[in-house]
């Protein structure tokens, strides 16, 4: 078994960095409950409070299995979801803006690819290693 910090794989550093890169974000809204459930209302995530715990959920359990490699098929496409979300939120909020230094999304657009990317990595390799897909955990 190979171990998830295999780092002759090329998609193990990115995996490990799209995975870290949600830590941040989660203290962020720990920190500032009132502010992030203020923002969700603003952008129309409802309701927001509840909204806001099932994204400090998603972005904890994306960190946690992208960093240690669990189920990085699933739980890319996960990551991808929030980001996609993260993106509705900020066009709601600043409109169509493309670069991240005027309050854009673009870094959201890169993180939410390669978070799609590390899942498409993923469900391709175990194709190849079994020749099938599992649901799951790949068996045999």
């Amino acid at each position: 078994m190979k171990s998830a910090f295999d780092f002759s794989n090329p998609m193990t550093p990115v995996r490990i960095i799209v995975g870290l890169a949600f830590i941040p974000h989660v203290a962020f809204k720990l920190g500032n409950i009132a502010g992030s459930i203020a923002f969700f209302a603003k952008v129309g995530l409802q309701p927001a409070a509840a909204m806001v715990w099932l994204a400090i959920a998603m972005e904890s359990v994306a960190a946690i299995s992208l960093v240690f490699g669990i189920l990085p098929k699933w739980t890319g496409f996960l990551a991808a979801a929030v980001m996609a979300t993260a993106t509705f939120a900020v066009l709601q909020m600043k409109g169509a803006v493309w670069l991240w230094n005027f309050g854009g999304v673009e870094y959201n657009v890169i993180w939410m690819t390669l978070c799609a990317l590390v899942s498409v990595y993923a469900w391709r390799e175990e194709k190849a290693k079994y020749g099938r897909n599992f649901l799951l955990f790949a068996r045999g």
